[in-house]
């Protein structure tokens, strides 16, 4: 169900998303609509009112014109200086674009008089005409007047806004795809969380029912006459408790690398010791599961500045995950080499592997590779994640090597100083 609210709440979003993008280009379109049929305007105004001042000045006083052809149109023009009133006219309605304009016969449509920039436009083109029959009537001709840079100017005209909208749109977008990044990952926390707390709750339910049925045993025995029973189950009662011991300390490293409440003792030590003493205290599970383990100490110089605890939690870390994904008897070879500036550790085993789109979530906190319907790995999701961020408090780095049924290789470097 939650899922289901989470998926409507993302598309709903995305739909209001795009709405709110087709609306804004909607509305960008509608403001250089305006913005052109405000040129229009103004633009026809005046070359309206360069013909029509020319009218009202020759009706007051009449050009002698001779010549009835479109000479004497262009004479007329020249007499009234059409060019400069039209320039004025321009200016008057603040429009700041160039223009070149012609004078052309009706009949013929031929062009008799243009300015030197004039080239007729196409049918995409906006053309401004004036009939000048009221000049004179007995040439029927008009004239044009062009705005070359006309669109590239309304572009400009507006493009402040259209810059902002484009910003405010970029960052709506990305503000929207963060969100849902964000939710979709605390999704996923939220149940790697919940599988921890149920991980951590077994793990924890179980000694805790072995030692209350071992101790009301205890409780029903006689210590006198079954003393070999009561240090049996006393055995068990302490190995329970420091299991569950154990996972109490991983909970509490898990909040101090939270919080970054941990501090590295740092000292030099010899790294193949510090390795082999790690895998010692290790043993004993280590023995239980049979685990075939080599040694290819091959790094010269060996000794390294590492805080002795952590690094030997990294090396243990790194053991027991290889023997809980490994079929069988587990099959682990731990090798050093000296590198640029430092060691490499390297622990290979020969487990189940790990897919290539899973071996970048790895060492995310409480992440722990798909394994179908079957639960037969124990675990908490904190092994790997408490690994990387030990060995980057070193300095160093980590990376992974894995095939799907051949096994992994984990890469440890750490710096020497």
């Amino acid at each position: 169900m939650r899922n289901r609210i989470i998926v409507l709440i993302v598309a709903l979003s995305a739909v209001s998303l795009v709405g709110l993008i087709v609306t804004q280009a909607f509305w960008v379109n509608k403001a250089i609509e305006l913005s052109q049929q405000h040129f229009e305007q103004r633009a026809y105004n005046a070359l309206c009112g360069a013909v029509d001042r020319m009218v009202k000045i020759n009706n007051k006083h009449p050009y002698p014109l001779t010549d009835s052809t479109g000479t004497g149109i262009l004479l007329l023009m020249s007499h009234y200086n059409f060019d400069s009133i039209f320039k004025k006219l321009v200016e008057f309605n603040k429009i700041p674009e160039p223009y070149e304009y012609a004078v052309i016969i009706n009949s013929t449509d031929s062009i008799i008089y243009h300015t030197p920039g004039y080239a007729p436009l196409g049918d995409e083109g906006k053309k401004f005409k004036k009939c000048l029959y009221d000049l004179n009537p007995q040439v029927s001709a008009r004239v044009e007047v062009v705005f070359p840079t006309v669109s590239r100017s309304i572009i400009c005209s507006i493009w402040n806004w259209l810059i902002l909208s484009v910003i405010f749109l970029i960052v709506i977008i990305l503000s929207f795809v963060y969100i849902i990044f964000s939710v979709f990952r605390h999704k996923k926390l939220s149940e790697m969380k919940s599988d921890f707390i149920n991980n951590m709750t077994h793990e924890l339910k179980t000694p805790i029912s072995t030692i209350a049925i071992t101790s009301e045993m205890l409780m029903k025995m006689d210590a006198s006459k079954q003393p070999e029973k009561i240090q049996k189950y006393a055995r068990i009662i302490h190995e329970e408790n420091h299991r569950m011991q154990l996972q109490v300390e991983h909970v509490l490293r898990m909040a101090q690398l939270d919080k970054r409440e941990y501090e590295l003792n740092r000292e030099e030590v010899d790294i193949h010791e510090l390795i082999q003493n790690a895998i010692d205290n290790f043993f004993v599970d280590l023995q239980q599961k049979q685990v075939s383990l080599h040694y290819h100490f091959e790094a010269i110089r060996s000794t390294a500045m590492v805080d002795p605890l952590h690094f030997s939690n990294i090396i243990k870390n790194l053991v027991d995950n290889s023997c809980k994904y490994s079929k069988g008897e587990p099959v682990i070879d731990i090798f050093t080499a000296n590198v640029d500036g430092g060691i490499q550790i390297s622990v290979v085993d020969q487990g189940i592997g790990i897919a290539p789109q899973n071996q970048k979530y790895i060492f995310d906190k409480f992440y722990r590779v798909p394994t179908g319907n079957v639960h037969d790995v124990k675990g908490t999701g904190i092994g790997l994640y408490y690994v990387k961020i030990m060995t980057e408090a070193h300095g160093g780095t980590i990376t992974v090597k894995s095939e799907p049924g051949k096994g992994s290789r984990f890469d440890i470097f750490i710096p020497f100083q």
